[in-house]
């Protein structure tokens, strides 16, 4: 999929004059209509002028209400791979999300998701590009979290600020190796030596496989070992291994050795290729390498945390990041960049340094094809700087970075689109970024409004958005 360029159709940068108006009913009223006079579509200026009328009468609109603007017929929607947050601070694609799983809402709490959409779409998507962010895609009517409330992303203009909530999931400190291992295998979970045949010449090696403990600590030790496993990290059939520079061997190769004997017990051995540069760093046992394959997956494309991974206390999940950064990083005198091909590697990379206060920069990009390579994956830059500070373009508070929107993109799609209706604060964080997630709420709100004005607060009854879409 590539963009069309005639459809750039917003770019604040070479025009920061630009103003978007204000999103039309369209043919809202006609959908409407379908329910009588059970509901009344209003416009943003009659809700601001009802809002004004009720607190004029005793206050109380603010808990009455959340502000969104009016989001057409057309339920708004994001393509698949998606990538949503979920309560565990795990990600998922959004067409792999669930019924009754809970998720991270806008507003940094937890939602159950009580209705999952799908529908065919061909039209137009938004790209929404902020200072900081370039991921995300959506259907032009999707409201987006900014600090004037929820704006569609068609309606974004230069002023806008998009929150990226500091996800802060349900914490857990020890993960169970059980609930990631086979069910049915033949390896005997004990400790044993295991002997290895050696070409003529070469004495025969052993090395002991160590049992597999029922849980490990979440804390910061293991987390590096977590860490440089994402960055340099692979699983055989029957053993885990590290890949580093040969001119690495005094510093992480040496430091991961200790820390697999330390932590977790593990005899590591140590294979240095000097005509390739390497040095291998290999643990050996099969339940080991499904331990490991589980928690990270294996393959650059794929690698991310699991769940309770992902749930690990901030001491544990900054020194992952450290560890992949150390892995996977390079450092200048200006600013530092992790790079990944795993777009979930990276969103959660991106949340976990957002949680940390790091003011951290995700950027995607498509290498060029080269020589022989027909085509190459997608790239990840995660960047942040050393002196972390407030500037024009982004500022932060408690529970969200705050970034400027830089640019709207628009490109051709003809595809399913997806959406998830979620309980309660009714968002939802998409590839990082605080989300709405039901059209039909702005019908919902203007009748409670209403109700409100002619029969008091008290009177209001409560009309479910979906039940109304």
């Amino acid at each position: 999929m590539s963009i069309n360029e005639q459809f750039i159709d917003v770019d604040f940068e070479n025009d920061p004059n630009y103003t978007a108006g204000d999103l039309g009913l369209g043919d809202v009223s006609d959908l409407c209509a379908n329910f009588g006079d059970s509901i009344e579509v209003m416009s943003d200026s009659e809700i601001d002028a009802a809002i004004d009328a009720l607190d004029a009468a005793g206050g109380g609109a603010d808990q009455l209400v959340t502000r969104i603007y009016n989001q057409g017929q057309e339920g708004s929607c994001f393509p698949p791979g998606t990538l949503v947050t979920m309560a565990t601070g795990e990600v998922r694609p959004i067409e792999d999300v669930k019924c009754l799983e809970t998720v991270i809402t806008a507003e940094n709490r937890t939602g159950e998701v009580r209705q999952t959409m799908v529908r065919p779409f061909n039209g137009q998507l938004v790209g929404v590009h902020l200072h900081g962010h370039n991921l995300i895609r959506s259907t032009p009517e999707h409201p987006y979290l900014t600090q004037r409330g929820y704006v569609a992303a068609q309606a974004l203009t230069a002023d806008d600020f998009v929150a990226i909530p500091k996800v802060r999931p349900v914490t857990v400190t020890q993960i169970e190796t059980k609930r990631h291992l086979p069910t049915r295998t033949r390896v005997k979970n004990e400790t044993r030596i295991r002997h290895f045949n050696a070409p003529q010449g070469r004495t025969e090696s052993c090395i002991q496989v160590r049992e597999m403990p029922e849980t490990i600590q979440l804390d910061a030790a293991f987390g590096r070992i977590v860490g440089l496993f994402l960055a340099e990290g692979n699983v055989d059939q029957q053993k885990v291994v590290w890949t580093f520079n040969h001119n690495e061997l005094n510093t992480i190769v040496a430091d991961l050795r200790f820390l697999l004997s330390n932590t977790l017990g593990l005899e590591s051995k140590l294979r240095v290729n000097a005509y390739r540069s390497t040095a291998k760093v290999e643990i050996y046992g099969t339940l080991w390498a499904r331990f490991f394959e589980s928690i990270g997956a294996t393959g650059s494309g794929k690698k991310r945390l699991c769940p309770e991974l992902a749930s690990g206390p901030e001491d544990f999940v900054k020194a992952v990041f450290d560890g992949w950064m150390e892995g996977d990083g390079n450092h200048s005198t200006r600013r530092n960049t992790g790079v990944t091909i795993s777009r979930s590697l990276a969103v959660q990379m991106f949340q976990i340094a957002n949680r940390l206060g790091m003011y951290p920069s995700l950027r995607r990009s498509t290498p060029q094809p080269t020589g022989n390579v027909k085509s190459r994956q997608p790239r990840y830059d995660l960047t942040f700087s050393d002196v972390n500070a407030e500037n024009y373009r982004r500022h932060q508070d408690a529970d969200h970075c705050w970034r400027k929107v830089r640019m709207l993109t628009r490109e051709d799609y003809d595809g399913p689109v997806y959406n998830i209706h979620v309980h309660g604060d009714e968002s939802y964080v998409a590839d990082g970024l605080g989300v709405h997630n039901c059209v039909a709420n702005a019908f919902s709100q203007s009748n409670e409004i209403i109700q409100a004005l002619q029969y008091g607060r008290d009177k209001v009854v409560h009309l479910s958005a979906m039940s109304l879409y």
